[in-house]
């Protein structure tokens, strides 16, 4: 059987190897929207290893991978070089030693806009994962992981071993065949194949990747008291713009009718209906974030118009977007309410922001 341990800081499974319990890399990065980092659950029986890269003996050594495409000059980039290609096998292993290969995760790391692509390959059948044990023990001779690509138009990920100089090395590539007997490429990324997670820490808790826990509070000044409202969610940027997925809202109002005043009112994303909800959207850059609270009794919002002519034109103004007001980009914010009746307008002046990270959602 397969010797497993438990490396102390870290909740993942690692193989018995000098470098397990280290991370293979990191760097300042977005995290592709749809691709998710928390492990996979593996079947009953199993156990769940995730396969990694560990920087190579010699990263400066020359080779020539023999799926290079004919008559091309490979471009060889060590596992740890800030744009090499990052990758998390996602397996499971049963009890006799036998692999099943989930899905392959990559991240690239583009240095000329500060940010990463996560992409996930995985399919419904053909995917293949022989002489892993092997390779994790010392001989990466029979090692191969590949998964087709699942669509047309779609790459397939292949995974693969060669001895260079003594050194036993695992290198991956992208390729656009289904055979990973025919598959070729010409940029490779090369490593030592080890059981680690070089996502560590990242996928778990209320937050995947590289997203953080914020919440942000806006105390809002009326004639009868003051609104607060807080939304927390987990952000990221990503091209130029911060994003905020959000996890829970509430809403306080001092100044509200008998029976509402200063009652708490609680929003998710699960619970939202068209009688309670909180909406919030924004543009590229965040040109434009608007923020709507809908009650049964009241209705709020607040419009942020940071840079309008972002969004396209000549444009001045954010629009109106369910409760939240037209914005002027003098104005900054601006934020409406009512109690059923024609809503009161508040300007810049009277709102105030306080942003701070969390660990958990309260």
């Amino acid at each position: 059987m397969f010797s497993l341990r438990f490396c102390a800081s870290t909740t993942f499974i690692a193989a018995i190897l000098p470098s397990a319990c280290q991370s293979t890399g990191s760097g300042k990065s977005s995290i592709k929207d749809d691709v998710e980092l928390s492990a996979p659950d593996c079947p009953a029986g199993t156990d769940y290893v995730p396969l990694s890269l560990a920087e190579p003996p010699d990263p400066n050594v020359e080779f020539t991978p023999k799926e290079t495409i004919k008559d091309g000059t490979p471009h060889l980039w060590p596992t740890g070089y800030e744009t090499a290609l990052q990758l998390r096998v996602d397996a499971c292993i049963d009890n006799n030693d036998n692999f099943k290969v989930l899905r392959i995760i990559s991240r690239q790391y583009i240095s000329g806009v500060g940010v990463s692509i996560y992409r996930e390959y995985k399919a419904d059948s053909g995917i293949k994962a022989e002489g892993i044990i092997e390779a994790l023990n010392g001989d990466v001779s029979k090692l191969l992981i590949f998964v087709p690509k699942s669509e047309p138009g779609e790459s397939s990920f292949k995974i693969t071993g060669t001895v260079v100089g003594g050194d036993q090395l695992t290198y991956i590539f992208e390729s656009s065949e289904s055979d990973p007997e025919k598959a070729e490429g010409r940029i490779f990324t090369f490593g030592t194949l080890i059981s680690a997670n070089p996502w560590a820490g990242k996928g778990e808790g209320p937050c995947s990747g590289d997203k953080t826990l914020q919440q942000y509070r806006h105390l809002v000044k009326t004639s009868n008291g003051e609104i607060d409202f807080t939304v927390v969610g987990c952000e990221f940027y990503s091209y130029g713009t911060r994003r905020l997925e959000w996890r829970k809202a509430w809403l306080k109002d001092s100044g509200a009718p008998a029976g509402f005043a200063n009652k708490v009112f609680t929003f998710s994303p699960d619970a939202n209906s068209k009688e309670s909800r909180f909406d919030y959207s924004f543009t590229h850059h965040n040109a434009c974030e608007w923020h709507s609270f809908i009650l049964p009794h009241a209705s709020y919002g607040m419009t942020a118009a940071i840079r309008p002519g972002n969004i396209g034109g000549n444009s001045t103004e954010c629009e109106q977007k369910k409760f939240a007001p037209r914005t002027k980009i003098e104005e900054n914010k601006g934020f409406a309410f009512a109690y059923g009746g024609q809503p009161t307008f508040i300007k810049n002046v009277d709102i105030k922001i306080e942003k701070k990270a969390l660990k958990a959602i309260p």
